[in-house]
């Protein structure tokens, strides 16, 4: 309803449960798959901006399958299959190939390769998101992105890479800022939703709605603390922006 009443609107599915299913697919076979996918989930699991993100860290994924099987295709071949097939069909959307290419850290890092799947994720964005008088810009200022010209990506600017795009592409900014802001999960829209539920009980029922509300915004602060709490213990987005997998994460 929502996209039929505004057409610039795109949803993509739940990662965290796509990254599940694959987790399930990949148990099946080999258990020593689940911890390069755990971390996916890790990262995708919350309602934190990640979607930059999912695309370089499935790739990681990918590599340290890779890596553990000595990079002998007979080994790892089945399971890509499985990682491939997923991937496709439940975790990445043509929105995170293009939220790769326009988060700049990744970019401008060493490892960045632009691909076809990036490049269709741009197109797809032109299509279906940016409006009609906005798309020559757009995609001008792509170019210009996509060049890294220097008078854009000043020494400033380099060191602003992991927080902002550069100041003089305004369009594409624009879009980049609304993609990139996105979380890749709904587990924290359905976390709500439970949270509202627990709080309605038969007593509860004759709280007044502003009552109710602030009910469920104290028990989700809470949660929301605890998750900062062991993000800062733990490092719930582990590595993210490493370019190099050590042998320990295997």
């Amino acid at each position: 309803m929502l996209i039929g009443k505004y057409p610039w609107m795109y949803k993509t599915q739940c990662d965290a449960h796509g990254i599940q299913l694959l987790l399930k697919d990949t148990y099946e076979k080999v258990n020593w798959v689940q911890k390069p996918l755990v971390r996916v989930l890790r990262l995708v699991d919350n309602d934190w901006s990640t979607a930059g993100y999912l695309y370089e860290a499935m790739e990681r994924a990918k590599e340290a399958i890779q890596q553990r099987c000595d990079n002998n295709e007979d080994k790892y071949i089945q399971i890509w299959e499985l990682f491939e097939s997923r991937r496709s069909q439940n975790i990445i959307h043509p929105i995170h190939a293009a939220a790769a290419f326009l988060n700049a850290s990744y970019m401008c890092s060493e490892t960045f390769m632009e691909n076809r799947e990036m490049k269709e994720g741009i197109s797809f964005i032109l299509e279906n998101l940016v409006t009609i008088e906005e798309k020559t810009d757009f995609m001008g200022e792509v170019q210009l992105y996509r060049m890294k010209v220097s008078s854009l990506f000043t020494v400033t600017a380099m060191t602003m890479l992991k927080t902002s795009h550069p100041h003089s592409l305004p369009i594409l900014k624009k879009y980049a800022i609304r993609i990139l802001s996105q979380p890749c999960s709904s587990s924290a829209c359905e976390r709500n939703w439970t949270a509202f539920e627990a709080a309605q009980t038969k007593k509860r029922n004759r709280l007044a709605p502003e009552m109710l509300d602030d009910l469920v915004y104290c028990g989700s602060a809470h949660d929301r603390e605890q998750d900062m709490e062991d993000h800062a213990s733990g490092g719930m987005v582990e590595n993210v922006n490493d370019n190099v997998i050590d042998d320990d994460d295997l």
